[in-house]
């Protein structure tokens, strides 16, 4: 299993670089920023384990397939709501309608 991974990561690693490399020389500074944003990231060991959390999320999700798409519909809009409502008093938000595409 750790060969296939490693096969992978391989692949991706060329696909890539070959990526990078066809990039307009004005992009290459863009990519620079990222990486080193990127080594400046936690080490995967002290990451959280997401595991447990996709597995909450799987569970609500199967939960909620008998429930009706407009009442899933009203309960959306009602927290849209509510969090415009919270930000708006945090003052994190503008008190307006949002608009529509």
């Amino acid at each position: 299993m750790a060969a296939q991974s490693k096969s992978v990561a391989e692949h991706m690693l060329r696909e890539v670089i070959i990526d990078v490399a066809n990039l307009p020389a004005e992009d290459l500074p863009l990519v620079a920023e990222f990486v080193e944003k990127l080594k400046q990231r936690p080490p995967a060991a002290a990451r959280p384990d997401l595991s447990a959390l996709r597995g909450e999320v799987h569970r609500k999700a199967a939960a909620l397939v008998a429930v009706p798409r407009e009442q899933l519909a009203r309960q959306f809009l009602q927290l849209v709501d509510d969090l415009r409502a919270e930000a708006v008093a945090n003052g994190v938000a503008l008190d307006a309608e949002p608009e529509s595409d």
